[in-house]
């Protein structure tokens, strides 16, 4: 028998109370009865053990509820209800993770025209409409919209943006092409890809193509979204000039040429006033780009070059390769006076070189 140190009272020794002096029973109460739900049942002190103890019925899939333990046998839980109420996913339960929302929206995209212009600031050249092209987006269901992103762009050159998406309404956006740049040589094509999307979920794709203005001017394209072709004639090449020389003539203003005026004109080549600083750049009666000059020095050199280079993709189809246009700055290199410009002349040979490989 032991004796409790706090109440003096006796209780046996196979008692689960007696190791603790405030708990401990007398003689007349020998077994206080365990509190372990758990207890062995050949213990004289186990009262009535649960008989789920040590059973688990979780079966790890949070699909069908959740599992309990009824008088020592598994019961199955409620299974989970994963609707949403959302029209525009598709519920289920997945049993690794639970409940899944996959949208079930569909979405298809139709652009017009594929092919703009570059934005430009030319006031006499370009409406803006010229460089949007309009996006129809089909929503399926219709009450499920989504939205539109630049997906990226892919092209010849780095643009200065993405251009610009504007939605309309749900199923009308434009696309407005980004600027051309005032200081580059001839910017190439550039292919914008856009996504429709329904949260983070890709549902179809599309491509607007942004063409360099002066290509786009004399090459056959569409008029906006109402869907007007234009052949260019002789007329739009005589804009084209004046584009150049208004391009050019930013280009000396940000580029630190020192020409006072650029002249460029399909018709008889006249000579640089004297004491101006210029370049008149013209076409001979065989469409090739050539030069009335002064004397070059510092960045005029390639910014005369430019010029020329540009011309090439104004004067004709067959002269509108880059090949020819780097070829032409290579043969006219001492008119230009890129001679003097190793660096600029050797960056001229390479490209030449590998667009005519």
């Amino acid at each position: 028998m032991r004796t409790s140190a706090t109440t003096g009272l006796r209780c046996r020794s196979f008692d689960p109370c007696c190791g603790d002096p405030d708990r401990c029973c007398n003689d007349d109460n020998p077994c206080c009865g365990s509190t372990d739900p758990c207890c062995n049942v050949s213990d004289p002190c186990c009262g009535s053990p649960d008989p789920c103890c040590g059973i688990n019925c979780d079966d790890g899939d949070p699909c069908n509820g959740v599992e309990a333990c009824v008088d020592g046998a598994c019961v199955p839980g409620t299974p989970i209800d994963c609707d949403d109420g959302d029209p525009c996913t598709i519920d289920s339960c997945d049993p690794a993770s639970g409940c899944v929302h996959v949208p079930s929206v569909t979405a298809t995209l139709e652009r017009t025209p594929r092919e703009i212009s570059a934005f430009t600031v030319w006031p006499v050249l370009l409406p803006s409409e010229y460089a949007i092209s309009e996006i129809a987006v089909s929503w399926n269901p219709p009450e499920c919209p989504g939205h539109l992103v630049i997906k990226d762009l892919v092209g010849e050159y780095v643009p200065p943006s993405e251009g610009m998406l504007v939605k309309q309404t749900d199923t009308d956006w434009w696309y407005g092409a980004f600027s051309e740049p005032q200081t580059e040589k001839h910017p190439g094509l550039v292919t914008v890809h856009i996504a429709a999307k329904w949260g983070d979920t890709e549902l179809a794709t599309t491509d607007v193509r942004v063409k360099p203005v002066h290509e786009w001017l004399t090459q056959a394209h569409q008029h906006g979204a109402d869907g007007f072709f234009h052949a260019p004639t002789e007329s739009d090449y005589e804009r084209t000039y004046h584009y150049i020389s208004w391009k050019y003539a930013q280009v000396l203003e940000t580029s630190g040429g020192e020409f006072d005026d650029v002249s460029i004109t399909t018709d008889q080549c006249v000579d640089c006033g004297v004491p101006a600083s210029c370049v008149a750049a013209c076409t001979t009666i065989w469409d090739e780009a050539t030069f009335a000059v002064q004397t070059f020095s510092g960045t005029e050199n390639r910014t005369a070059s430019i010029i020329g280079h540009e011309l090439t993709h104004t004067v004709g189809i067959l002269l509108g390769s880059e090949c020819t246009a780097y070829t032409w700055e290579w043969d006219h290199r001492f008119d230009t006076g890129i001679d003097q410009d190793q660096t600029y002349l050797t960056d001229v040979q390479n490209n030449m070189n590998a667009e005519c490989d």
